[in-house]
């Protein structure tokens, strides 16, 4: 049974890649706020599923967030979510989770260098490509490359 807090990764990780392309920011707010009350309720809510209870009940989750969160539930997957990684690039979502790394700036080197991974970023950076970008330079260039490394590098 999938827990609250995977459930609200799901949900985060659909914003994030929403956000890539600057989806109408409702939808985004409407999507990370249905994460943040997943997290925070005492309750489980595939329990919640199960006994029949209704999710709009919840602050901040919508009749279309609750289709999609009973979706997510008894798969533990989403199919939007997939959708939106084969869309974008499984890299992509990786690439958001090094530090640093937001929406925009994942968004800039996409479109800017045309690359969408981890490993793609690093042969960048260290190329000296990144710094050409808008908003990025020596210094940027340098914390990105350096993030990316310790991303990248195997648990201890």
């Amino acid at each position: 049974m999938i827990t609250n807090r995977e459930l609200s990764e799901v949900l985060e990780a659909i914003a994030l890649l929403m956000e890539l392309d600057a989806e109408q920011p409702f939808r985004l707010r409407a999507y990370r706020g249905a994460a943040d009350e997943v997290m925070a309720i005492p309750d489980s809510v595939a329990e919640m599923l199960a006994a029949g209870k209704d999710l709009t009940e919840l602050q901040g989750v919508g009749k279309g967030i609750a289709a999609r969160i009973a979706e997510i539930v008894p798969l533990g997957r989403d199919a939007y979510l997939e959708q939106l990684e084969k869309e974008y690039a499984p890299g992509l979502l990786r690439l958001l989770k090094v530090p640093g790394l937001g929406p925009k700036r994942v968004r800039t080197i996409r479109d800017g260098l045309g690359i969408s991974s981890p490993e793609a970023v690093k042969e960048a950076a260290e190329a000296g490509k990144l710094r050409d970008l808008p908003g990025f330079g020596e210094k940027t260039e340098a914390t990105i490359l350096r993030r990316v490394n310790r991303a990248l590098s195997p648990p201890e």
